[in-house]
């Protein structure tokens, strides 16, 4: 009842939430990092960071300050191409990065925007590394 997931059962890979959330999965273990490899069909969960000091990352946000029950996989938006049309963002537009999620959501407010292509049949979603660098993530429907 207006807790934003108060209710839900989080199995996924988070590992902080809110006090009023139910302990997660990831933070009852001693995982410390997580790796996916799609293409290969792997995951790899550590008791270490297994990012070390000398690579480049995406730095995340932490949007439970904004709401969220769990420290999601944020990262800032640096750019966003739909359809192949620069998408013009007026505010700051952020990418979470959901293993249990096999499409793309949008905010309402983005959507009913009228800057967005729709519908969508592919996505480009660029992000700022750590070190200056761009990480891209991309979607289709083919």
């Amino acid at each position: 009842e207006g807790k934003g997931g108060g209710g839900a059962v989080f199995l996924g890979f988070a590992k902080r939430r809110l006090p009023r959330i139910r302990p997660t999965l990831l933070e009852q273990t001693g995982v410390a990092a997580l790796r996916f490899d799609f293409p290969g069909r792997r995951m790899q969960l550590s008791p270490v960071p297994l990012i070390g000091w000398r690579e480049d990352a995406l730095r995340l946000i932490d949007l439970r300050p904004r709401g969220t029950p769990i420290a999601n996989y944020a990262c800032r938006v640096e750019r966003l191409v739909v359809n192949g049309c620069l998408v013009p963002l007026d505010r700051p537009c952020v990418a979470v990065i959901d293993t249990g999620t096999t499409g793309l959501s949008v905010s309402e407010d983005l959507y009913d925007s009228g800057i967005l292509p729709v519908p969508v049949r592919e996505a480009q979603i660029e992000m700022r590394t750590e070190r200056g660098g761009v990480a891209v993530l991309e979607a289709s429907v083919r």
